[in-house]
């Protein structure tokens, strides 16, 4: 595994020179224990506070079928359960994905 595949940056190299897939998005649920304050002077416990979001979509490859998941920002654009979504992916490894979420 190479430095940058750990640090999470193989995923810019995934977005250019991956192959694109469609996608489906199974499941999204909010991770409500993990709260990102976003006002430095809340009024209440909730004020200011977002939550990021996990999806786990699937995707398939010359017939087979791979799982994937993902944390989501709340910064981002959450796509809702079924929603279609694009899924780049190693041709050598297709079990190694990327997405492109955009941001708010």
């Amino acid at each position: 595994m190479s430095i940058m595949s750990a640090l999470g940056l193989g995923e810019a190299r995934l977005l250019e020179q991956g192959i694109s897939t469609p996608g489906k998005v199974i499941s999204v649920k909010t991770w409500w224990f993990i709260k990102i304050n976003t006002k430095p002077v809340r009024r209440g416990a909730m004020d200011g506070a977002t939550f990021p979001h996990r999806i786990v979509f699937s995707y398939q490859v010359d017939g087979k079928s791979y799982t994937g998941s993902r944390i989501l920002s709340p910064a981002t654009d959450c796509p809702a359960a079924g929603s279609d979504i694009t899924v780049f992916y190693d041709p050598q490894r297709p079990e190694k994905y990327a997405l492109k979420i955009t941001l708010n």
